[in-house]
């Protein structure tokens, strides 16, 4: 059984925005994703999604959906097409983020499964969670 794969959340300013990016690295067979962000619903607003790119392979994301009140949850999913998995490392997904209110805002990944190609749950570690 290959080791886990190691997921980081790496959010960096970019102008007025932020960037809350998803790297992964030692992934192997990897056909989807489910990444639940947590951040202040009053403090910043989702601008917008972009796929991610693992070992030159696209990552699309597929589906989003927000969920919660002040504070909120939004979760990105991804999956290749059929027969389609990945190894390697890249970036699982991108989300922009612009600040509402001064100062600086919380975004965490609140949960994330990784899948393969039979819908099991492939094995990861989590570390820069702030």
């Amino acid at each position: 059984m290959p080791p886990p794969a190691e997921i980081e959340l790496i959010v960096t300013p970019d102008g007025a925005d932020f960037i809350a990016q998803v790297n992964i690295a030692g992934v192997t067979g990897l056909k989807g994703s489910q990444i639940d962000f947590h951040f202040g619903g009053k403090e910043v607003k989702v601008k917008g999604i972009a796929d991610g790119l693992i070992s030159g392979n696209p990552m699309p994301a597929l589906a989003q959906r927000f969920i919660g009140g002040s504070d909120k949850f939004l979760r990105v999913l991804s999956n290749l097409p059929p027969a389609t998995v990945v190894n390697g490392a890249g970036i699982l997904v991108k989300v922009r983020f612009q600040p509402i209110l001064p100062g600086q805002p919380i975004v965490n990944m609140a949960k994330i499964s990784l899948f393969n190609i039979e819908g099991k749950k492939i094995p990861h570690h989590r570390s820069g969670q702030p």
